[in-house]
């Protein structure tokens, strides 16, 4: 299973770890303000070790001036890390810098990317930035990852990084400010609701949870099992379910499921995720759930690979009971059982 944690100076060395070697298929040259796609095949070879203490040295120097690093690791092995620089960019300094990311060959695909992403993304917010800003490698892969994190081509240019990387392809992503003290209100499901939720398209290796917009999908949502999340200006950014509409077939199997635990699911925006929402939302959840009579807790089934959300519901007073077996889009995939007691 991999653990994503902050990176500290002292572990700087653990870079050596990464392989970088890649086979570029095509890359990118940026023609006046436009994205051009040429042919490549080539392959490029892991850091030399001359370029081992290169990043090294520029991870140390980062975290000396303030930046912020996450790794991500299976057992002791650095399988990939983000490294975000604590400089203000952008013509209203309201810009952070993604400065580095790589995950080794090994272990792409299996989305790293897209965790250690969410976890720059909630720093970056947290320091009060409203951008990322990238300068990325002109390599297919590195752009099409940007572009599914929500980048786009940057409109401003930042002249520092464009003097010394004039062939990356420079790019911003947009932030979602969460409210200070926000709260959430729940209320019943309404088929406008529903129908935008059902619009909701979740990235692999989270599809899985995209309920689809089909008669049968919304009629679902509206049997009164759903309750729709709105934050204090009313705008809609998740749901909740309980009893029957949480469960998942093979909780049925392995005994699971009793009347004095209360089955909870929850849905946040698929933009919002990763965001650092999730505490808050899953408490105002508990809260809800718990108004309805006396039961010994709440119970959930999270998918065994979802380790963002089994770590907020840890943070919220959820244990792990067991893992178990249920049918999923593509086949059985592993679940984890947790409860919390009231």
């Amino acid at each position: 299973m991999i653990h994503i944690r902050e990176m500290k100076k002292d572990e700087a060395e653990l870079i050596r770890q990464i392989d970088r070697s890649e086979e570029i298929e095509s890359v990118y040259l940026m023609r006046g303000d436009q994205l051009i796609q040429e042919q490549a095949g080539h392959e490029t070879p892991g850091w030399s070790e001359a370029e081992q203490n290169q990043m090294i040295s520029r991870f140390r120097e980062v975290l000396e001036h303030g930046g912020h690093a996450y790794g991500a690791f299976d057992g002791v092995v650095l399988a990939g890390f983000g490294l975000l620089a604590a400089d203000w960019r952008g013509k209203d300094h309201d810009h952070l810098q993604v400065d580095l990311m790589y995950v080794s060959r090994n272990y792409r695909r299996r989305a790293i990317g897209r965790r250690l992403m969410g976890c720059l993304k909630r720093e970056a917010v947290s320091r009060g930035a409203r951008y990322l800003y990238i300068s990325s490698t002109e390599t297919q892969s590195a752009v099409h990852f940007y572009q599914s994190s929500g980048s786009r081509l940057a409109e401003y240019r930042d002249p520092d990084l464009y003097e010394l990387e004039p062939l990356d392809i420079h790019m911003t992503i947009e932030l979602a400010q969460p409210v200070q003290g926000r709260l959430y209100d729940l209320v019943p499901m309404t088929r406008s609701y529903a129908e935008a939720i059902g619009t909701w398209i979740y990235p692999p290796p989270y599809s899985m949870y995209t309920i689809g917009s089909g008669a049968e999908e919304l009629a679902e949502m509206l049997t009164g099992d759903y309750r729709a999340a709105l934050d204090r200006s009313g705008e809609l950014i998740g749901y909740i379910c309980t009893g029957s509409a949480a469960r998942v077939p093979g909780g049925y199997s392995r005994g699971l499921y009793h009347d004095d635990w209360l089955d909870l699911g929850l849905g946040l925006r698929p933009d919002l995720t990763g965001m650092g929402w999730g505490t808050g939302y899953v408490e105002e959840a508990v809260v809800y759930a718990m108004s309805g009579g006396p039961r010994k807790g709440l119970q959930l089934a999270v998918a065994a690979f979802n380790e963002r959300a089994i770590q907020t519901y840890e943070r919220s007073g959820f244990r792990y009971v067991e893992e178990f077996m249920s049918r999923g889009p593509a086949g059985d995939i592993p679940f984890v059982h947790m409860r919390r007691r009231v």
